[in-house]
């Protein structure tokens, strides 16, 4: 919609409204935009023009009264207390009286040492924990039949093969040992002879 010739802007906001109410086809309303405003005032403060404030019921406030005692947390997250490092240390000493034992004195003597003299004077008396079963202890296994404590020993003379002579085989044997050391002898003596005097003795 374009504005006429000398129409200013309420005169042109007044056609639109008109326009726009009739194709909406709604009923003129004698509500100005002053009304609004001031309306608009009066809510922010709390209280609407025309229409008397009505007190707000006010909001009920119920108190839930929840026990003091804190949850339990279970077992597993529990950190051990010091009762329970009592029971430890006790049980360290005596590992055949059972916790349970233990505790129940620990509670009326609230202390160690005097739990620890109770039970060792006889004064509490309580059901020992079996011990279990010790293994025994495994058997060392034998040696293989193939290997020895000690290996045999030969001696080197074992282990020459011998020769057999006869009686008369032997004495001829020792006749050329005796035969060829008087060769010996006599081939040094010749030798040692011509070296000594100089002789140029061929063959």
């Amino acid at each position: 919609m374009e504005r006429r010739e000398g129409e200013d802007g309420g005169q042109l906001s007044q056609r639109v409204q008109e326009s726009l109410r009739e194709e909406l086809k709604l009923q003129e309303s004698q509500v100005t935009m002053d009304n609004v405003t001031a309306w608009l005032k009066a809510s922010r403060k709390g209280r609407t023009p025309g229409v008397s404030p009505t007190p707000r019921p006010r909001a009920v406030t119920t108190t839930t009264t929840t026990s003091q005692t804190p949850a339990t947390p279970p077992p597993s997250s529990r950190e051990p207390t010091g009762l329970d490092r009592m029971v430890d240390q006790v049980s360290a000493v005596l590992p055949q009286v059972p916790h349970t034992t233990i505790r129940k004195d620990l509670l009326r003597t609230q202390s160690v040492d005097a739990t620890i003299a109770n039970f060792l004077e006889g004064v509490v008396t309580y059901d020992p924990i079996p011990s279990p079963p010790a293994k025994p202890a495994p058997k060392p296994l034998p040696p293989p039949s193939y290997i020895t404590s000690t290996p045999p020993t030969f001696k080197s003379s074992s282990l020459r093969p011998r020769k057999y002579y006869s009686p008369a085989m032997e004495a001829m044997h020792r006749q050329l040992s005796l035969e060829e050391r008087k060769r010996e002898l006599v081939q040094k003596a010749r030798q040692s002879y011509i070296e000594k005097h100089g002789l140029n003795v061929s063959g």
